[in-house]
């Protein structure tokens, strides 16, 4: 309820939203960037992918490094849950394992698919609780809000960080099935969609 509250609650929904829109901005142009490589050797494609997720990965934790420190300064000592925070972001870093692959093969194909991620991308922001706690959101919105990529990990890190609060078991073990399922759909479409990679770049 706090300015200082509000604060520290922002920020961890804009890390991940960050985190997610950069993925999403950034994997349209990452095969198209990298076909002198593509076309001289042998190359993984998935590898640019999981480069791009890792690369996003190291600044959001960064990101959550610089929070801690700010937690700190302000006499805020984060509960002792936080140090699970790393395994409950999985699911998160498995799907967008997921999309960007599916962004990245797509990209070849649509070259303006930038312009469309990044409309999905601020979308996302603000059909997500990060500028207000989800249980300020209208009752009948919450299951909506809830189809929303960002919304269960921008509440499960507050939870582990603010409050010491674990989340509920089946929302996480749902938001783990999907993640896995959309990562698990992915593979096929990009690798079809690989096979046209050589004649499109």
């Amino acid at each position: 309820d706090s300015t200082t509250g509000f604060a520290f609650n922002l920020f961890v929904g804009m890390i991940l939203h960050a985190w997610l829109s950069d993925v999403l901005s950034r994997a349209p142009t990452l095969v198209v960037q990298a076909a002198p490589i593509l076309k001289r050797l042998t190359f993984p494609v998935p590898v640019l992918t999981y480069g791009l997720v890792l690369s996003t990965a190291l600044q959001a934790a960064i990101s959550f490094l610089v929070l801690t420190v700010m937690l700190l300064l302000a006499g805020i000592t984060p509960a002792v849950t936080t140090v699970l925070v790393p395994i409950f972001v999985l699911p998160f870093v498995v799907l967008l394992v997921g999309l960007g692959l599916l962004v990245s093969a797509l990209g070849v194909y649509f070259r303006d698919l930038t312009v469309l991620t990044g409309f999905i991308s601020t979308a996302l922001l603000f059909l997500s609780p990060v500028f207000y706690p989800l249980e300020r959101a209208p009752d009948f919105l919450h299951g909506w809000l809830y189809l929303n990529p960002l919304t269960l990990p921008i509440e499960t890190i507050r939870g582990l960080v603010f409050e010491g609060v674990l989340p509920g078991l089946w929302p996480w073990l749902v938001y783990c099935i999907t993640s896995c399922a959309v990562t698990g759909c992915a593979w096929p479409l990009f690798n079809k969609l690989r096979n046209g990679f050589a004649d499109v770049l």
